[in-house]
């Protein structure tokens, strides 16, 4: 199987961390990159391609919605989950815009990272709050 690339934008370093090793003990078959904002996320993105786009909402250079309007002008196809300590109902209609294919209430725990994984890469479209499951899209 050909792994898949997963940026990892957060501010904090060690949720960047944290998810990294995740990515690299449970999820061997992607290959995760780190960001630590969005400008440098922007840059990794001119640099080389990713499947899954996982980032922070609340970011101090641009937070994660813009970064996924210019992630979607870069790579079109690729999946994004959101992560954020904000409710989902405070962006519904931009992340429907956006066509983001999954949310991560923080703090979330592994199992619900990996189904949000899971279903963002077999589910990619658009993405609307009938998705959101407990446990599967959104982390409660």
């Amino acid at each position: 199987m050909q792994q898949r690339r997963v940026l990892i934008v957060d501010d904090t370093t060690p949720v960047r961390v944290l998810l990294q090793h995740t990515f690299k003990e449970l999820m061997p078959n992607y290959h995760a990159v780190v960001s630590p904002n969005g400008a440098k996320a922007l840059d990794e993105l001119q640099q080389q391609s990713f499947d899954l786009i996982l980032t922070d909402y609340d970011m101090p250079d641009m937070d994660g919605l813009e970064l996924a309007k210019k992630v979607r002008q870069i790579l079109p196809d690729a999946r994004i989950v959101l992560m954020s300590c904000n409710d989902f109902r405070q962006f519904c209609d931009d992340v429907e815009k956006m066509k983001i294919d999954g949310y991560l209430k923080k703090p979330f725990n592994v199992t619900q990272l990996l189904k949000s994984v899971e279903h963002a890469m077999g589910n990619h479209g658009d993405f609307s709050s009938s998705r959101l499951k407990p446990g599967l899209v959104k982390a409660n």
